[in-house]
């Protein structure tokens, strides 16, 4: 009986023990061969719309247009009077249309920046769990060898302490 308790025992030892260095093996094959993540940015093609800024203008030259023959038709009087204001007009106008896409142009940087930011903390959150989840098998299998190597030598000295191990003590004189 005992020699069948022993035999189990070195052989599960020895299962756990190849298993655990297995399982080792493959961990640290998945760590030399991890691949590191990019995401990408969904603003880094973002561009400023120019369609209401080519309307506003479009708009502007029009009235302008229309603006200064109004001020032709009544003479120089006029058109001396009225020119200065319907130019500053037109700076103004124009001035708030440059303004209009700056400000889209600081939104689309702004929203470039913000999801830049968050995929790296989303790559590095994921490569961490992911490394961890390796280095956590890594020490199972090691674990696991340590345990099976334990196994082996405890049923070695169960063997020792069993009539067997006496006997065979007999036989070498040890």
């Amino acid at each position: 009986m005992a020699v069948v308790t022993a035999g189990i025992g070195l052989a599960t030892g020895a299962a756990k023990f190849f298993e655990g260095r297995d399982m080792q093996k493959r961990a640290q094959s998945m760590i030399d061969n991890f691949e590191w993540q990019d995401l990408t940015n969904p603003y880094d093609n973002l561009q400023v719309s120019t369609l209401g800024a080519n309307l506003q203008t479009e708009q502007a030259n029009i009235n302008t247009a229309t603006s200064t023959e109004a001020l032709r038709a009544g003479g120089t009087r006029g058109l001396v009077g009225g020119l200065g204001r319907l130019q500053a007009h037109n700076i103004n106008l124009n001035r708030a249309v440059a303004a209009d896409l700056d400000q889209q142009q600081k939104q689309i940087d702004y929203s470039k920046a913000g999801q830049e930011a968050r995929n790296q903390q989303m790559i590095e959150k994921r490569q961490a769990d992911e490394l961890a989840g390796y280095g956590h098998m890594l020490g199972a299998g090691q674990q696991m060898e340590y345990g099976g190597m334990t196994d082996i030598l405890n049923t070695a000295g169960y063997v020792g302490q069993t009539e067997f191990g006496k006997s065979i003590d007999k036989v070498f004189k040890f």
